[in-house]
């Protein structure tokens, strides 16, 4: 070329050093990239990447950072020949390589850095490469604050491809990096694993969250969990979200908003009367437009109002007008006045009544549509509904779930909080509703910091602030903090009167800290200077207690503190409060002790205190016994058969009797010995002239066993009554479908399936319809035909 007067341009040079970079010449590869620097021939980016490309696939990688130097310092524009390569190197295999490609990019600026590297962890997530070698590429770049929301950055693109398995690795990163985790995050995962697995992949995706932490709340489960669930038996469904450690509370809310939106009004009605948790009318207000533009079912309408004002719903306000606002913005609905008057009229039939805005809302749309003797008729209805005391403002009339200040969730809270601060504003009333919510939450950490700051501040607490915290301390076993706290509220408001609840619960702190004497001096105390209410309400907090002494004290002193408790004013004497009395003869296994005080029990209360778990010790002990006649007779003693254990179970069931009657306690003792699994003994017992057990009473039991989870006594039932006439199997087969339901056991509601047809009863349309349901949730073949009228309400 020099001979032939050929200048060499950068594009020779480039092919040179490619050519040196394949055989790994260091030494001339850099010395030809200084003859070029002396006669100002430069490389671009394109050039040197090639350069790169070449050594990294001739495994030559160990020079490939000298050659990455040559890349100019200044950022010139996306340096796309560089990502470029990075993500080509990454798909030959050469992960390490793009990684260190990526590295070579100049430090971004603060408007850039969110995204940076972005590229390349994307393509690592849509190849597959392992989470770990991901993890090491977002921590480098959060580490050295090139993007310090890479990791964030991932989940999301694992979430928008629909990496589900990498998504779930990267939450646990997430949350071993103390990054919050919200539940959004797992929405894309609840539409991914519905698809592939049906209503099975929707519980899976609520097991991670539960094992990460993350509480679902009502919008996660409402549009994006069980909206993939059957909901052919919601009483079901939600026992079934109960296993995952959600509460009524948390569930019944979505429940109803998807029983709602599929314009099952009643199912929903029904489901309120049957779980007492409370309801978020917020999030209901558009399913129940939604419910009444679909079937305009104006009286169950009005009755599901009425539950959502009741003193079981959240946050009251005129969730009444809200609905009828909203309704008024279907377009059909504004388009027929008669319609809206009839709802307006089941609504002042139901006693509801809404705000003076709502009224007014409702009188201006009508006033032109309708003549003027129903308009004065209308009038007079409307007039009527209007409460003084409800108010709706004009932003909110078709935007129903704007959250006033005092309404605002924790997370809002810590955000106005923040801002708050940066302002140097008046944070009182933030802290003492952070407080107050953590203390709701029992964050303890939390509820203690927020008091923290709030001291620092100099602020006042009130008397209702430390009962919060006095109440968390005391719930969370923290006894020296709760005392520090209730010392302060003595000192504060002297004359302030704590709630019966939290008294109990504090005495029952110390009856665990092993300071009964103190526990029973407080009770004294309180008792001696206000009137102690006591009632229902306070039964579980004195069972608490009871239970926390029949652990650390003898029987005696178990059974004159509930006598105490009765006499002071806080439980009368009752079947459940007796329990623990008789629990402290168990703990220390003095089974003839238990019997002894159940008797007892039975003869002064007639109460029968732990009555099936006495029998099913009893059952055990005396397993050789022979069941006729609803008697207990021994047989010749064998193994650990215990004579006196058969006569304390004949005591027992003796007094059974006296109290509940034969049929109650050959249906207690049928149950018990299914439970424990004595078979044979039970097939006695059912094939005696006691063995036709009270239908009704049996099912109730069954019931029980149902949500307790006790499939294997169900079995048992099943398998001891075989060839017995008198043993109706239809109900307990369908109560056993509700447990594989809840348990979402596909293969075993279809064995449960193959051992009906193979005996003489034929399944029900409910049992077919509902194992319809199962199947299709999971996305499994039905292996049987159902008749439309088979089919089950909500498919889902």
């Amino acid at each position: 070329m020099n001979d032939a007067e050929i200048i060499p341009t950068s594009a020779t040079y480039t092919a040179l050093l490619q050519g040196f970079a394949e055989v790994g010449d260091k030494i001339n590869l850099l010395k030809i990239y200084r003859e070029m620097s002396t006669k100002n021939i430069s490389l671009n980016d394109k050039h040197i990447m090639k350069i790169v490309t070449s050594l990294v696939t001739t495994g030559h990688q160990d020079i490939m950072k000298d050659v990455l130097k040559w890349l100019p310092e200044t950022d010139s524009g996306n340096r796309t020949a560089v990502k470029h390569t990075a993500v080509h190197l990454l798909h030959l295999g050469y992960c390490d390589a793009a990684c260190s490609v990526l590295d070579a990019l100049p430090q971004p600026t603060f408007e850039t850095s969110p995204s940076f590297g972005a590229f390349l962890f994307q393509e690592m997530i849509k190849t597959n490469v392992p989470v770990s070698r991901i993890l090491q590429l977002t921590d480098s770049l959060v580490s050295d604050g090139r993007n310090p929301l890479a990791l964030k950055k991932a989940v999301g693109a694992a979430l928008s491809f629909g990496k589900v398995e990498i998504a779930l690795e990267l939450f646990h990163a997430m949350k071993d990096r103390s990054l919050p985790l919200r539940p959004h995050y797992f929405w894309p995962l609840f539409i991914a694993a519905s698809k592939s697995d049906g209503e099975k992949g929707v519980f899976d995706v609520l097991e991670h969250m539960q094992g990460l932490e993350v509480t679902p709340d009502v919008d996660t489960l409402a549009d994006y969990a069980l909206p993939h669930v059957s909901l052919a038996d919601s009483q079901m469904v939600i026992r079934k979200l109960q296993d995952y450690g959600l509460s009524v509370s948390m569930v019944l809310t979505p429940v109803l908003a998807v029983l709602l939106r599929a314009s099952h009004i009643e199912m929903a009605i029904k489901l309120c009367a049957t779980f007492k948790g409370q309801i978020q009318s917020g999030k209901l207000v558009q399913p129940l437009t939604l419910a009444y533009v679909t079937t305009r079912q104006v009286l169950l309408i009005a009755e599901m109002l009425q539950l959502m004002t009741s003193s079981r719903a959240v946050h009251v306000s005129d969730w009444v007008g809200q609905f009828v606002l909203t309704v008024l913005t279907y377009r059909k609905i504004r388009t027929e006045p008669e319609q809206l008057c009839e709802l307006l009229k089941a609504i002042h039939t139901a006693r509801l009544q809404f705000s003076s805005f709502a009224a007014d809302s409702v009188m201006g749309h009508l006033q032109y549509r309708l003549v003027h003797e129903k308009m004065e008729k209308m009038r007079t209805v409307v007039d009527e509904l209007v409460n003084g005391d409800l108010s709706i403002s004009p932003s909110e009339q078709f935007i129903v779930d704007i959250p006033h200040p005092r309404d605002m969730s924790q997370e809002d809270l810590e955000c106005h909080l923040v801002e708050l601060q940066s302002k140097d504003l008046n944070r009182r009333g933030v802290l003492r509703r952070l407080i107050q919510e953590y203390c709701r939450q029992g964050k303890v950490e939390k509820a203690l910091k927020a008091k923290g700051e709030f001291e620092a501040a100099g602020y006042e607490f009130s008397a209702g602030m430390l009962a919060m915290l006095f109440d968390l301390m005391v719930r969370v076993g923290n006894l020296d903090e709760a005392e520090t706290n209730l010392k302060e509220l003595n000192r504060v408001a002297p004359n302030f009167v704590l709630d019966e609840h939290k008294i109990i619960d504090y005495a029952t702190l110390l009856i665990l800290k092993h300071r009964t004497e103190v526990a029973i001096a407080v009770l004294e105390q309180h008792a001696g200077k206000h009137m102690v209410k006591g009632g229902d309400s306070m039964s579980r907090n004195c069972w608490r207690l009871l239970s926390a002494l029949s652990e650390n004290a003898d029987p005696t002193q178990t059974r004159i503190m509930l006598q105490k408790l009765s006499k002071l004013g806080y439980c009368s004497v009752s079947n459940v409060l007796l329990g623990p009395v008789v629990r402290a003869h168990l703990n220390r296994d003095d089974l003839e002790g238990a019997v002894q005080e159940f008797i007892q029990c039975a003869e002064a209360h007639k109460a029968t205190p732990l009555q099936h778990e006495l029998l099913c010790q009893l059952v055990v002990r005396a397993d050789s016994t022979v069941l006729q006649g609803g008697e207990v007779k021994p047989s010749p003693p064998f193994g650990v058969t215990s004579e006196r254990a058969t006569e304390l179970l004949q005591q027992v069931l003796s007094a059974c009797v006296q109290i509940h009657g034969r049929p109650s306690t050959h249906v207690t003792l049928a149950v018990v010995l299914a439970e424990k699994g004595m078979i044979k003994e039970l097939r006695r017992f059912l094939m005696g002239p006691q063995g036709k057990l009270n239908k009704n009473l049996l099912l109730a039991r069954f019931r029980k066993l149902v949500n307790e989870d006790k499939l294997e006594a169900l079995v048992n039932y099943l398998e001891a009554g075989k060839g017995i006439p008198t043993v109706d199997f239809a109900p307990v087969y369908m109560m056993m479908l509700q447990l594989y339901c809840r348990r979402g056991d596909c293969n075993g509601a279809l064995s449960l399936w193959t051992s009906i047809q193979d005996s003489d009863v034929p399944p029900s349309s409910q049992f077919l319809s509902t194992l319809a349901a199962l199947l299709r949730s999971h996305k499994l073949k039905v292996p049987f035909d159902v008749t439309s009228a088979e089919e089950s309400p909500m498919q889902g």
